[in-house]
């Protein structure tokens, strides 16, 4: 009777051995010579397999009072990557002159990005990417990727902008004159529309009209900036819905002409015909400011 117990026991304990091993091997993560926000690091790579699922872990708490990533924010980050015991990803921007870069999370460049959803502004995180998350059997050629490649980054988080940002800010109208026929209205629950219906002639140049100004801070000279926007084309108008589900993103406040205006400002920028588009009417609310270089 002790034999067959002892008999089962190491059974179990073998079980357990082969079992323990295996999770080992599948959840090493790599290790980060400087977790401090705002440093340049090295990541190193264990000898295991790499996890199978996304994992994300704060490596630099910051004071723990920044805002938190909601799941349809637009992420403003600096990151250091590298292929799973590889070379260093050349679209790093921790390593960039250019600057950070602004990531949506609701149409991330890849799906674990996502999985910065929960993180906090001024927290430095590793983010380990397998690649059904990632490049997966395509890879990504231009930035060095192989098909089945798993990626691992060191990840600052300098500020979040959610969709629902707007109501931050009170908007004064400017009462500047649009271009001609071109109109902006806002529904009864606060969607903003842009009628080009009427519009006019052409446009042979793009042009920038304030319609409201907004009472946040001014947007100084070489930020980029986080806005919310709708398209209107030639003789067309855009809907309530649209400017609901409009996604942010970003962009040059210059390319737009909205350096020095304030935070929350609501403007309609005219484009001309391109090769492969019409000319267009687009309103724009500037939602949040940052410095794009160094």
């Amino acid at each position: 009777m002790f034999r067959k117990a002892a008999v089962i026991l190491a059974s179990v304990s073998l079980v357990f051995a082969l079992s323990a091993c295996g999770k080992s091997g599948g959840n090493a993560l790599p290790t980060v010579s400087s977790p401090v926000y705002g440093t340049v690091p090295e990541i190193s790579f264990p000898a295991g397999n790499p996890p199978k699922s996304v994992v994300m872990k704060v490596l630099d708490e910051g004071d723990g009072k920044g805002a938190t990533v909601g799941e349809n924010d637009l992420v403003v980050v600096d990151y250091y990557g590298k292929v799973w015991g590889g070379a260093l990803l050349p679209d790093s921007t921790i390593t960039d002159a250019t600057g950070p870069r602004a990531i949506s999370l609701v149409d991330p460049p890849i799906e674990g990005w996502s999985s910065l959803k929960g993180a906090k502004t001024g927290q430095r995180v590793l983010l380990v990417v397998p690649p059904q998350q990632a490049y997966g059997d395509l890879g990504s050629e231009s930035i060095g990727v192989k098909k089945g490649d798993t990626l691992a980054y060191v990840v600052d988080i300098r500020s979040t902008v959610s969709p629902d940002a707007a109501s931050q800010f009170q908007t004064t109208p400017t009462n500047n004159p649009l271009p001609a026929g071109v109109t902006v209205t806002a529904s009864d629950k606060g969607a903003m529309i842009v009628d080009a219906k009427a519009a006019r002639a052409y446009p042979t140049k793009q042009e920038t009209a304030v319609y409201a100004a907004g009472n946040g801070s001014a947007v100084a000279p070489g930020q980029s900036v986080v806005i919310k926007q709708v398209v209107a084309n030639w003789g067309e108008a855009s809907t309530p819905e649209a400017w609901t589900a409009s996604k942010l993103s970003a962009t040059s406040a210059s390319v737009l002409n909205l350096e020095n205006q304030p935070l929350g400002t609501i403007a309609v920028v005219l484009y001309p015909a391109t090769p492969s588009s019409g000319p267009q009417a687009t309103l724009v609310q500037i939602l949040a400011a940052y410095d794009a270089g160094r």
